[in-house]
């Protein structure tokens, strides 16, 4: 397969964003278009996470990340290095609760967990952006993340149904991944019944 070249057919900020629309007007939430454009890009991050920086190759799927590290991590940091840090952390939480509800099912804690450690995160986040004009906006933002966490993982929990997610790493993320790597029939039709339609065109 060397000299073909890799895309796709479908945009994943469209597909994501058609996703988001749906969920909003199943579950009744309401989130405004600055929320909305944040979720979108949530979750094309997460399609792949090693090149979107959230996951490093430290660890093989977002299971593997220690949010506790990285709440540690947020908390020494000198103050112009936090942000990224508690960003991670927000995001990573608000994702894993929302598309992988049925994995805490069988462990010692639960999704709770990582609702309270995100929303704790935005709000830092919203806190250290306080008081500065040019990051009004910024502010705003990450504090109606943090009050609305619980919408928001409700909102990809729908996604997540709707999209048949198994809730365990060796789902969407690990499957995009693979075909990646190696890319087969078997794991082109499971990304097809995902909504992405994966495709070779030589040069």
């Amino acid at each position: 397969m060397s000299g073909e070249k890799i895309t796709t057919l479908i945009d994943p900020a469209e597909f994501f964003r058609e996703k988001v629309r749906e969920a909003t007007v199943k579950t009744g939430i309401s989130i405004d278009s600055d929320t909305d454009f944040y979720l979108v890009n949530l979750m094309s991050d997460f399609v792949a996470p090693h090149a979107s920086g959230l996951v490093t190759k430290e660890h093989h799927n977002i299971l593997d990340v220690p949010l506790a590290l990285l709440l540690k991590q947020a908390l020494e940091a000198p103050a112009d290095q936090k942000i990224p840090i508690y960003k991670s952390l927000g995001d990573i939480s608000l994702y894993m609760s929302g598309f992988f509800q049925d994995y805490f099912n069988n462990k010692t804690y639960d999704a709770k967990y990582f609702i309270a450690l995100g929303s704790h995160a935005y709000s830092n986040i919203a806190c250290l952006l306080r008081g500065k004009s040019k990051k009004k906006h910024f502010c705003d933002l990450y504090k109606d993340l943090a009050e609305n966490f619980r919408h928001l993982v409700k909102i990809l929990a729908v996604i997540s149904q709707s999209l048949h997610v198994d809730n365990r790493p060796q789902s969407m993320i690990s499957l995009y991944e693979r075909w990646l790597n190696e890319p087969s029939e078997g794991l082109e039709d499971q990304l097809k019944a995902l909504g992405v339609t994966p495709v070779f065109i030589k040069k």
